[in-house]
């Protein structure tokens, strides 16, 4: 399914680091919340959660940021359904559609060949972000194993993959879980109304009853993951573990 498992990136000397949760196609959105943060290109990082495509109006747009320089993103459940409707099965393109994939009806047979690709090419399960503070790990929805990172060489079984991209009981169960050798592990996937925190694992992905998109980011400052949203308020701030 995934050839690429994990990728890490070094210390950002020049610049600050950031963690978006799922965009699902607000394109402009996210373009405002940078603008809103003075967020440099040139300098600064952006790592999203995974979930980059369907549900909102710029799917094609979210997907091109994969190949810019200074945007980086694990897989999500939404891009498993274009890896899976890629290959030609009918019952991965109708579970897709119901999910939000009807944008893709617009793509010729080999421009979602491309995105499969792009895909493949370009989101691991999970990624490492060293910092000041520590090592900082992304995962789209859970970590199944005690220790960090995947072994390169690990067996992945379906529950595993499943668990990576789609599982939701860490949330729903509220369970305290520490995964060894990360400082904190950053995901999206379950919608929230405040960024949490259980064991080392954060969740940001926030949304609220007020509106379907409440698209937010946070940056690593000290010990903390400061949250702002598109018009630059301060939401909230969770502080990092200590591990």
């Amino acid at each position: 399914m995934q050839s690429l498992v994990h990728r890490v990136f070094p210390l950002n000397v020049k610049g600050r680091d950031f963690f978006v949760a799922d965009i699902h196609g607000e394109y402009d959105e996210l373009r405002l919340l940078l603008k809103s943060i003075s967020f440099d290109k040139k300098t600064d990082r952006l790592f999203a959660t995974g979930d980059l495509i369907d549900r909102g109006p710029k799917s094609n747009e979210c997907l091109r940021l994969l190949k810019e320089p200074w945007f980086f993103s694990v897989l999500g459940n939404h891009e498993n359904f274009l890896l899976e409707a890629s290959k030609g099965s009918s019952y991965w393109k109708a579970l897709w559609f119901r999910n939000g994939g009807e944008w893709s009806l617009e793509l010729t047979e080999e421009e979602l060949s491309d995105a499969a690709n792009a895909v493949l090419k370009y989101q691991p399960l999970t990624l490492t972000v060293e910092t000041n503070i520590g090592n900082l790990g992304v995962v789209h929805a859970e970590y199944p194993f005690n220790d960090w990172p995947i072994a390169e060489k690990a067996e992945l079984k379906c529950e595993d993959i499943k668990a990576i991209i789609s599982g939701r009981e860490t949330i729903e169960k509220g369970i305290e879980k520490w995964t060894h050798n990360i400082t904190c592990i950053i995901s999206g996937h379950s919608e929230i109304e405040t960024p949490t925190i259980l064991g080392n694992q954060a969740f940001i992905n926030i949304q609220t009853e007020a509106t379907k998109s409440y698209l937010t980011i946070c940056e690593v400052r000290k010990n903390e993951l400061v949250f702002h949203s598109v018009n630059n308020r301060h939401l909230k701030s969770i502080h990092i573990p200590s591990t």
